[in-house]
């Protein structure tokens, strides 16, 4: 196995892969037979652990994707409950449904089973929200996990797993496999392909949901995707305008619109289009009001967390890629140079 450095994280080739998962499959028999409840308490701690080091998650959260300070902190936030969420349902696998017979003096029932090693890959945009999600219900409910972290924010996908780790969670039961960003279809490749993956979970774009799909389809594997989409905002002929205005502000350009849900089209009622000259007014307020509010969350979190910084471009391109966005994209006064009006989405 050879390795090299990519910010700060180490970057595995070769075997890293295949034994991240062997370390699950065998942990699996001792994690599944763990009584819900202590997997519960693990968990619980975990949770308890990640709001303890609420700032310095945050702080790699802003070091690592660029966004803002306040952004790292819901992160851990909403990470801290999803985690304590499942710590009180652990013990949902215990539960057993009785299904009706159609053979005479028999009965029939389902009982919910871990079914064994489970690989989740997690985005960079939300990175304590997404990565906690892929790995807090499959742990709760008594599988092991390989965490792919995202190749632009290692170190934050590190800070989720040490928790667990240090939390209590046995040796193998959760697993983080790194990369550089040009082995990633390789990693990816050989993680889904081990015979010992029964599930898979993927958050990302559109365009490589659709190679992990076609991946694990191949392989036979179940998989789940959250891909991208077309978030609207839709303004009936009642909404208060300004209002709508603000929240269609917020909603677009929220964490710089590199959020799941973020508003993407804005659907109008044809009444209140018809009537937008003389709701001007009511626009500009809202677009005062959220600019208003952008400033002030600048000037308490400084410069941090501004995705049209350098290191953040590469990020853009991608996400425009994505998104078939082919053009100049102009970037808070700079540009994203090698982004031509000629390359295809």
């Amino acid at each position: 196995m050879t390795t090299h450095e990519v910010r700060g994280a180490t970057a595995a080739e070769g075997t890293t892969p295949r034994l991240a998962v062997e370390a699950a499959e065998r942990a699996f028999s001792q994690w599944s037979a763990m009584a819900p409840s202590e997997r519960g308490s693990l968990l619980q701690r975990a949770s308890e652990l990640l709001i303890v080091r609420q700032a310095a998650i945050a702080a790699l959260v802003t070091e690592e994707t660029n966004g803002t300070l306040g952004w790292g902190m819901f992160n851990v936030q909403l990470g801290a409950g999803m985690l304590a969420y499942y710590a009180k349902h652990a013990d949902a696998t215990a539960e057993e449904q009785e299904i009706p017979s159609h053979i005479p003096g028999k009965r029939a029932k389902a009982v919910r089973q871990p079914v064994g090693v489970v690989v989740g890959i997690a985005p960079w945009n939300a990175p304590v929200i997404l990565g906690v999600r892929a790995v807090a219900a499959p742990l709760a409910y008594g599988n092991t996990v390989v965490l792919k972290a995202s190749e632009q924010c290692p170190r934050t996908h590190a800070a989720v797993v040490d928790a667990l780790t240090d939390a209590g969670v046995p040796a193998g039961a959760i697993n983080l496999v790194t990369n550089d960003p040009s082995d990633a279809g390789e990693v990816v490749e050989e993680l889904i392909a081990h015979p010992a993956v029964r599930r898979v979970s993927f958050t990302g774009s559109t365009r490589v949901g659709r190679i992990v799909a076609e991946t694990a389809g191949r392989h036979l594997k179940r998989v789940l995707l959250e891909l991208g989409g077309k978030a609207p905002l839709v303004v009936l002929a009642d909404a208060d305008l300004e209002r709508a205005v603000a929240a269609a502000n917020f909603g677009a350009f929220m964490h710089q619109g590199q959020i799941c849900m973020s508003t993407e089209r804005v659907v109008i009622d044809r009444t209140v289009a018809r009537a937008r000259d003389a709701d001007r007014p009511a626009r500009q307020r809202g677009r005062s009001r959220a600019s208003d509010r952008a400033r002030r969350g600048r000037r308490r979190q400084g410069r941090e967390g501004d995705l049209g910084r350098e290191s953040a471009w590469p990020l853009l391109r991608a996400d425009s890629r994505d998104q078939c966005l082919a053009g100049d994209a102009r970037l808070f006064g700079g540009s994203v140079r090698s982004h031509r009006r000629d390359r295809p989405c």
